[in-house]
Order: C-alpha cells, then structure tokens, then sequence
C-alpha cells in the first residue's frame, strides 16, 4: 500500500491528541487526513468518505467510546486498518481489547517511534 494513497482518520476527544497524531502520520508519509472528536462523528465520516483505511482511535470518549466504534465497524464489515490508543495501563483493558479482536494498540504517553513502529507493522498486513 503506497503512503500517499492512504487516507487516515484521527479519532479523540482531545484536540491536542488529535494534532499529534496527526503530525506523526504526515511525517510518516501520510499527508491525506482527517480528525473528529468522537467514535460517532467517526462512523459518520466513514459513511461520507468511504476511501479512508487507516484509523487511529482513542478508547475512552463522550458520545461513542473507540470500542464501541470498533464493535460497529465490525458490524458493518468495513474493511480498516485501526489502531486503538488509550491512557488506561490496566492489563484486564488491554485483555479486553485483545478479546474483542483489536491487534493493534498504543498506551498513552507513546513516542513517535511507537507510534511508527507499530504502524509499520499495522500497514504491512495490506
């Protein structure tokens, strides 16, 4: 999968989350993205711009939480590529998380060189 044709969509209720990961994916190389503030208005952008594939989502939220979003793309059989981040270090949430399916997540704080390192390993699996 080629870096510029990838469309990645930032998904947090922080602002300052948000532009980060943003900042990471350009200076990965992914310069086509987009960021809202819920797993809700996620859903909804996914519904408007099916072209998006990659999607990096926050776990605790107002409105939708990441794992319900997750629960609802899996529903709908969109195929994405996700990465759930969340500040929560409690190893029965991240055994949650592997239960429910979901391979790829960061713990907050992470550095850009986690940040790339798994979505290297996400991106190869195209």
């Amino acid at each position: 999968m080629e870096l510029k044709t990838i469309q990645a969509l930032a998904v947090d209720d922080s602002q300052f989350m948000r532009q980060l990961i943003i900042q990471y994916l350009m200076s990965f190389g992914i310069s086509q993205t987009f960021q809202v503030s819920n797993g809700q208005e996620a859903l909804d952008s996914l519904k408007e711009n099916q072209e998006i594939s990659l999607v990096i989502c926050d776990w605790s939220m107002p409105t939708l939480d990441g794992l319900t979003f997750v629960r609802e793309v899996k529903k709908k059989k969109l195929k994405l590529f996700i990465i759930l981040i969340s500040s929560e270090k409690d190893p029965k949430i991240i055994q949650k998380f592997k239960s429910e399916g979901i391979e790829h997540f960061l713990i907050k704080p992470f550095t850009e060189d986690q940040f790339n390192d798994l979505l290297e390993k996400v991106l190869s699996q195209s």
